[in-house]
């Protein structure tokens, strides 16, 4: 008879979840430019993308949660600690920006798909990509600021070794602030 695994804590949780958001909210991009290029299927399209901001905003909401569970539980240095902050603040910087850019989507969608019911005169062509268009560049600048969340997290991974521990029986303390103690 086999047992199951335990179950990570909240705060070990961080480095699963953070990849979601990441990933959903940058293919959005793609989604949102295919629909400015592709006439015939641009409904479905930001249909899909706005399903992506959606589900990339809700996991923004979880990652930054759960990372400030493992910021609380981690012992490290100065220099880290400072890396760390600037992660946090880009990381709900970064959630917000994009919860803002959802709900603006989702008005701009709704408009596009109900244009015939709001309006005496629907949009034009013209109308729909200028504004969408204006959107998207925003979107696509906005991915930059979740790149370098993302690459603050990475560093703090990669170059300093500060890791949430998947069980209750690992430290939560990096390598590094073991060296320093």
């Amino acid at each position: 008879m086999s047992t199951f695994p335990e179950i990570p804590r909240w705060q070990a949780v961080h480095p699963m979840i953070v990849h979601f958001p990441i990933a959903l909210l940058l293919v959005t991009a793609v989604f949102l430019v295919l629909g400015l290029c592709w006439h015939r299927v641009r409904f479905a399209l930001w249909g899909g993308a706005l399903l992506l901001m959606i589900l990339g905003s809700t996991a923004a909401i979880l990652a930054v949660a759960s990372g400030e569970a493992s910021a609380g539980a981690v012992t490290v240095s100065k220099e880290i600690e400072e890396v760390i902050e600037a992660h946090e603040e880009a990381g709900e910087l970064t959630r917000t920006v994009f919860i803002v850019l959802t709900v603006i989507f989702a008005g701009l969608w709704g408009i596009y798909r109900y244009q015939e019911r709001l309006f005496r005169q629907p949009l034009t062509n013209k109308q729909i990509l200028i504004a969408m268009s204006v959107f998207v560049a925003i979107y696509v600048a906005s991915c930059s600021l979740l790149v370098y969340t993302g690459s603050l997290g990475g560093k703090l991974v990669h170059e300093f070794g500060v890791k949430a521990p998947l069980s209750s029986h690992q430290s939560l303390v990096s390598k590094d602030a073991k060296l320093s103690q």
